[in-house]
């Protein structure tokens, strides 16, 4: 494997900002020919077991990226972390990363009615894990505020502002319907929205004359208001694109809980990107400027009512607001900010990032199929079925009968004496689980490279966070496998006992054989191992 040239680090569960400005710097990194790798950090502010967010997953799948080999020894000139959390806590498996440079991306405040990191106590975890302090990069004047109210940290001069594809943003050149269309998008959370009704529907009115759309789920306003307004259109969290959406609205409107000390505000930046005319509280001022107007949600009508009455106006809004985007917050904007730690890009640029559209772990390879769950399920059945191939009809017919009350006692004895794991079987990395299911891998071809077998593996396991794996197979995967932390057994896959102890022993939810030379092999684990989750 090629050493990358950046590492990426934060958690990549985050379903909100964070992942969409990691795609943002990734994809525009990936242009410029920069090799870049994923480390994963969990953060204990993800509590609930979840997988990877679903763009992440699609750039590893189109294989635009790749996580760092678990446990391996990866070299790299610029390791970016993002979102200090991750760094609040030292993992149980430190990552063995040697950077040229640290710079981590600080894209919130340390605390607000909430705590979420501690600065002093992130420093100190980031010195031990990666061998030198880091440079922090504050998001935003706010959050290099309060990152030095409680700590004297190095932090980079200009901004880590966030970034956006800005190569198909077009000024608006009128309205969308016969009606103002208010709108906003953002993850479901209270704290992004106002605190109480009265401001609720003054930002987003219950008005006939006016249309509301929202993505991003409304729960937190229903349980406030006790109602959706018939006005409003409410789409969940990631419904469309977000392009698509914003395409949808004249005026995006964001007004939060004042609670919160919002960061950057990149749902603003995405407005803006779009051509939408935007308004925001006045705390985002110092990072959009005159592109965006800024007010309480008692002044949101009036603004809207203003320029509805003056097209020229709003049309005029509209193209400074993707002028101010384009001057600083582009891909372009990020390559040259990269270039200034590192230097101009060795390589040529490659062609866009793929986006595949099929979900990750639904498809399965016409070539490779999963074994019949359970413990020696599926050497058993195996060695059953060649045996009956050349048997009577009604031998055959009597070892289906056989094996069906066999299935049922086991199931009966499994029930009252349940077996006991005797063999630990590790998780591939903090944020799984640690009772997740145990998948037992057997692999069923030769001319597979274990190596690169078993980092995919194990990466596929971080991905889903749903499953921890054993191997059985050939003697030359056991060093790969030691080297990961991976159970690894030689066993003979063919004999049932031998099967149905190992499996005992090491508490299997599930056994696959998989051949690794075969498109999809991951998704059949991966599918079994959900399988068996939701039938817990």
């Amino acid at each position: 494997m090629t050493e990358p040239e950046i590492v990426m680090a934060t958690d990549f569960r985050f379903p909100g900002g964070t992942t969409a400005s990691v795609v943002e710097e990734l994809t525009a990194q990936h242009a410029e020919g920069r090799a870049t790798s994923l480390l994963q950090l969990a953060s204990p502010l993800l509590q609930r077991p979840r997988p990877f967010a679903g763009r992440i997953r699609e750039l590893i799948a189109s294989g635009s990226t790749a996580l760092v080999p678990s446990g391996r020894l990866t070299h790299t000139r610029l390791l970016l972390i993002r979102h200090p959390s991750v760094l609040d806590q030292i993992p149980d498996r430190r990552p063995r990363i040697e950077a040229e440079q640290i710079v981590l991306v600080a894209n919130q405040v340390p605390r607000d009615e909430r705590t979420y990191y501690d600065v002093a106590r992130v420093q100190r975890n980031a010195i031990a894990l990666f061998g030198r302090p880091p440079v922090w990069a504050p998001i935003s004047p706010g959050v290099r505020a309060a990152i030095r109210a409680e700590a004297d940290v190095a932090m980079t001069d200009d901004d880590w502002v966030n970034i956006i594809d800005l190569d198909t943003a077009t000024a608006r050149t009128g309205f969308v319907a016969d009606r103002p269309v208010i709108g906003r998008h953002g993850r479901e959370h209270w704290s992004k929205w106002p605190a109480t009704s009265d401001d609720i529907l003054a930002a987003y009115p219950d008005d006939p004359r006016y249309r509301v759309e929202v993505m991003g789920g409304a729960h937190a306003v229903g349980d406030v208001l006790g109602t959706i307004p018939a006005n409003w259109t409410v789409h969940d969290f990631n419904a469309m694109p977000v392009p698509d959406f914003l395409s949808r609205i004249d005026f995006h409107v964001y007004q939060h809980h004042p609670g919160l000390v919002e960061a950057f505000g990149r749902v603003v930046l995405e407005g803006l990107a779009a051509g939408v005319v935007c308004f925001a509280p006045p705390s985002l001022e110092p990072i959009f400027g005159d592109a965006v107007t800024y007010g309480t949600p008692d002044q949101v009508r009036g603004f809207v009512d203003r320029l509805w009455a003056d097209p020229h106006e709003y049309t005029q809004r509209s193209a400074r607001g993707i002028t101010f985007a384009m001057d600083r917050f582009s891909h372009q904007a990020h390559r040259r900010r990269i270039a200034a730690l590192i230097g101009e890009s060795r390589c040529a640029a490659r062609p866009a990032m793929a986006k595949p559209l099929t979900p990750v772990a639904t498809s399965t390879s016409r070539r490779s199929r999963p074994a019949p769950v359970g413990p020696a399920a599926g050497p058993f059945r195996s060695r059953l079925t060649r045996l009956g191939r050349s048997a009577p009809g009604w031998v055959r017919t009597s070892a289906r009968t056989g094996i069906s009350q066999l299935q049922r006692v086991r199931a009966g004895l499994a029930a009252m004496n349940p077996p006991r794991p005797q063999i630990a079987t590790p998780t591939a990395a903090d944020h799984i689980p640690a009772d997740a299911p145990v998948v037992l891998v057997v692999i069923t071809a030769t001319a597979a490279e274990p190596q690169r077998a078993v980092d995919q593996l194990l990466a596929r396991a971080q991905e889903s966070s749903a499953f921890r794996c054993a191997l059985l197979a050939p003697d030359e995967w056991a060093d790969p496998a030691c080297r990961a932390g991976l159970f690894h057994t030689t066993a003979d896959g063919t004999d049932a006992a031998q099967m149905a102890e190992l499996s005992a022993q090491l508490g299997a939810a599930a056994l696959v054989g998989v051949d690794p030379t075969v498109p999809g092999w991951l998704d059949v684990v991966e599918a079994t191992a959900l399988a068996r989750k939701e039938q817990r």
